[in-house]
């Protein structure tokens, strides 16, 4: 991924969650973020202090994301038990594409590790 002119913070955000896909947590750095993303080794830290700061904004953006699939899902159809059944579906969905968001988002001790 070559980022160009636009989203800095959305680009070390989807470099993040590749990172973590493709070689585990451990491999991230800000500086390999930005190595990813195609910038500066420098560039990441203007929108995050540290890895701490850049997993924090990784977890938000999973949770704003399985808040949209969730209200999604509620929308599709009647009410009740089958609204429930459709959110719990979105829910599993989200948790498995990709797995990353979901990891960064409820592992605790990853988020404690940075």
């Amino acid at each position: 991924m070559a980022y160009h002119h636009g989203d800095l913070r959305r680009a070390l955000i989807k470099a993040s969650l590749e990172c973590i896909e493709t070689d585990g947590p451990d491999v991230l750095t800000l500086r390999e973020v930005g190595r990813r993303a195609g910038v500066s080794h420098a560039a990441p830290y203007r929108h995050f202090a540290d890895k701490q700061a850049l997993l924090e904004a990784v977890a938000q953006d999973g949770f704003e994301a399985l808040s949209r699939a969730l209200e999604a899902s509620t929308k599709r159809g009647p009410a009740g038990r089958a609204a429930l059944i459709r959110a719990g579906v979105a829910y599993v969905r989200f948790a498995g594409q990709p797995p990353a968001h979901f990891r960064v988002m409820f592992e605790v001790e990853l988020r404690e590790e940075a």
